[in-house]
């Protein structure tokens, strides 16, 4: 699964780190979902505007834009 999502929040621009329970935003420490939604932490209850785009097969994507880079799950 894919999401892709502003990075600020009320005003305030955020940064994130895949962690074992989903992303962490690097500014708080609040703990997010897939989904764009703040789960746990300072930003509980927010959630991050849904962006357009488009979710494509790797082999195709990589041919285009060789310098992407894919974040595995966790584990």
């Amino acid at each position: 699964s894919s999401g892709v999502f502003e990075r600020r929040l009320d005003g305030r621009l955020l940064s994130f780190t895949r962690g074992d329970d989903g992303f962490r935003d690097n500014e708080t420490g609040s703990t997010w979902n897939l989904f764009g939604e703040a789960t746990a932490g300072e930003l509980a209850g927010g959630r991050l505007q849904a962006r357009e785009f488009v979710d494509t097969f790797w082999f195709a994507w990589g041919t285009f834009e060789p310098t992407s880079s894919i974040v595995p799950p966790p584990g």
